[in-house]
């Protein structure tokens, strides 16, 4: 190589060297705030959800505590505290029609791309919410069966495959996801269609559960085949915990709810809220997100679930607040449909 060659090469690596520090450098430095502060106080709902975001921030950002604070009824709480005179938390993540709620109340604080997104590559095209929400967690439909009971070539391929008389008394699901997802398409095909429909999976025989956990129990029993208003990503995670679950892309088009991490207005712990919001959008971030079973299924994103989706073609429409608040419209009337309460 000659010497010219070489000053070039080197010149070349010095340069990209220089673009991932000043990459990196705006981070760390909020990381030094953040540690600072010392502790960020994270409300979301389950423990199942909130515990491995924890484990996984801490691990990624040493010196920074995450207090995690879990409440089914975390909008509500957080309204009522705020009446109060308490604003005790830093970050919420939620559904959209609860997180819209709380921006209604002004109690969220808005995103700034330059500030929050630019100088840490962020995308814009995470902004939900009118810029007060990160789009953090996409729930896209699916069904899932145990692998050996329904071979690859006899599941249904679209949502009328469902309605075949193959399926009649093998279909199960849960209440709330199975009034969410038929809403969900009913947020796309109309009102209509999705009461129709209901109606029609109500003929068949679909069987309504409580709970999520007896769905799956039904499934690995034998006693029903295929579980219905599924998400992809709820299944991987089983499948990560050694349950013999598989699941299968159905379209075509399918609907993706969406979760949001959203920054309180006046948190206590404003630097480390907002490196709890930032390190997730970033790669390291979303890295650490994939191995917990979170995917995104943005355009683009290139995940393995959106894989799935995209090599059969499928349509994955991403949820906003029109379309959230919709579903919620939607999803009681549903709901009483396929338990039988209303025709």
């Amino acid at each position: 190589m000659t010497r010219k060659w070489l000053g070039l090469l080197v010149t070349v690596c010095f340069l990209g060297w220089g673009v991932a520090v000043q990459g990196a450098a705006p981070l760390e430095e909020l990381r030094e705030r953040a540690r600072r502060e010392g502790t960020v106080v994270f409300l979301t709902s389950v423990s199942q959800l909130g515990e491995p975001l924890r484990q996984r921030f801490e691990e990624g950002n040493p010196g920074v505590r995450v207090q995690l604070v879990l409440d089914p009824n975390a909008p509500s709480r957080v309204v009522a505290e705020t009446l109060a005179g308490r604003r005790n938390y830093d970050v919420l993540l939620w559904s959209l029609p609860g997180l819209s709620v709380v921006r209604g109340r002004g109690l969220l604080r808005p995103y700034v791309a330059r500030e929050d997104l630019a100088p840490y590559g962020v995308p814009v095209g995470v902004l939900t919410l009118d810029g007060y929400g990160l789009r953090f967690i996409s729930g896209v439909y699916a069904v899932a069966y145990r692998p050996g009971r329904i071979r690859t070539e006899e599941l249904p391929r679209s949502w009328e495959d469902l309605l075949q008389e193959r399926w009649r008394n093998r279909l199960v699901g849960d209440a709330i996801a199975v009034g969410n997802w038929i809403a969900g398409l009913g947020v796309l095909q109309g009102e209509e269609w999705a009461l129709q429909y209901a109606r029609r999976l109500r003929e068949m025989g679909l069987a309504v559960v409580p709970q999520p956990t007896t769905v799956e129990q039904l499934v690995l029993r034998g006693d029903r085949d295929l579980w219905v208003g599924a998400f992809a990503h709820q299944v991987e995670q089983r499948k990560m915990a050694g349950v013999s679950l598989e699941w299968a892309p159905i379209g075509p088009v399918t609907y993706a709810s969406q979760f949001a991490l959203a920054i309180l207005q006046g948190a206590p712990h404003l630097e480390a809220a907002r490196l709890f919001a930032i390190w997730y959008m970033t790669r390291e971030g979303r890295a650490a997100l994939e191995r917990e079973g979170f995917w995104d299924v943005a355009p683009g994103s290139g995940s393995f679930v959106r894989r799935r989706y995209d090599q059969r073609g499928i349509r994955i429409v991403l949820e906003d607040e029109r379309r959230a608040l919709r579903r919620v419209e939607l999803f009681e009337r549903i709901r009483r449909v396929v338990l039988g309460e209303e025709r």
